[in-house]
C-alpha cells in the first residue's frame, strides 16, 4: 500500500487484491490479531500482537491509537540506486539526502507520521515506543500500562515471545517447548473487541 504515486519502494501497488479501505484494514487486522494464538506455538510469527491491537484501533477511528512511526528517527529506507535516504518507502516526496551525509543530531526527534501501516516500520514503532517514551516520560509510560491493560499484556507477550523464538534467528531450529507455552486455543483466548469504523460494504 503506497501513499504517493511516487514512492520509492518498488514492491507495491495500487491494485485491489492489495489495496484496502480502513474498514477492511480494521478488519483484516483484527483477524490476525484474533487467530495469531492458534499458530504462535507451531510457527515463528514475527508479527506483535501489541501492534495489532493499535491498528484495529486506529483503523476503528481512535485517531490517537499507538505510537508514530519513527521512519526517518531511528529506522530509514535507503534506495539502493541512489543511496538516498528516506523516512520509509513511501514518502519520496521527503528525500533526506545521501545516506551516509545523514547529521543524526539535525533529525526531529519527534514522530508523527501515521500515514501508512507498513509492518516493517509501524510494528518496531509501537513495539519499540514505550521504551524509546521511558527515558523522555517514564510518568506517561507507566500511566499508559495502566490505563490500557490490554495493551500492556500483550506487549509483554510479545518481548516474551520473542525471546522464545530466539529473536527470529532463523540459523537455529525453534524451541517449540518455549514456543508451545504461547500457543492458545481458539476456545480459551481471548479475541480483540472494538467496534468498527463503518459498516462493511461489499
Amino acid at each position: 500500500m503506497s501513499m504517493q504515486t511516487d514512492a520509492v519502494y518498488k514492491a507495491e501497488s495500487i491494485d485491489d487484491i492489495v489495496s484496502y479501505n480502513d474498514t477492511e484494514k480494521h478488519y483484516l487486522f483484527k483477524a490476525m490479531y484474533n487467530v495469531i494464538p492458534e499458530y504462535r506455538g507451531r510457527i515463528r510469527i514475527f508479527t506483535p500482537r501489541s501492534s495489532l491491537i493499535h491498528l484495529v484501533r486506529q483503523y476503528g477511528g481512535e485517531e490517537n491509537a499507538g505510537f508514530a512511526c519513527y521512519g526517518g528517527i531511528d529506522y530509514f529506507f535507503v534506495e539502493s540506486g541512489s543511496g538516498n535516504a528516506y523516512p520509509c518507502g513511501f514518502r519520496a516526496a521527503a528525500n533526506m539526502g545521501a545516506y551516509e551525509d545523514l547529521d543524526i543530531n539535525k533529525i526531529k526527534q519527534k514522530a508523527e507520521c501515521k500515514l501508512c501501516d507498513w509492518e516493517c516500520f509501524r510494528d518496531p514503532s509501537n513495539q519499540t515506543g514505550p521504551l524509546v517514551e521511558l527515558f523522555r516520560n517514564p510518568l506517561k509510560v507507566i500511566k499508559m500500562f495502566l490505563a490500557d491493560r490490554e495493551f500492556a499484556i500483550e506487549w509483554w507477550k510479545d518481548i516474551f515471545y520473542y525471546f522464545a523464538c530466539d529473536m527470529f534467528n532463523f540459523k537455529s531450529e525453534p524451541d517449540y517447548d518455549a514456543m508451545g507455552r504461547f500457543n492458545v486455543s481458539k476456545k480459551t483466548q481471548k479475541r480483540v473487541k472494538i467496534p468498527p469504523k463503518q459498516p462493511v460494504v461489499f
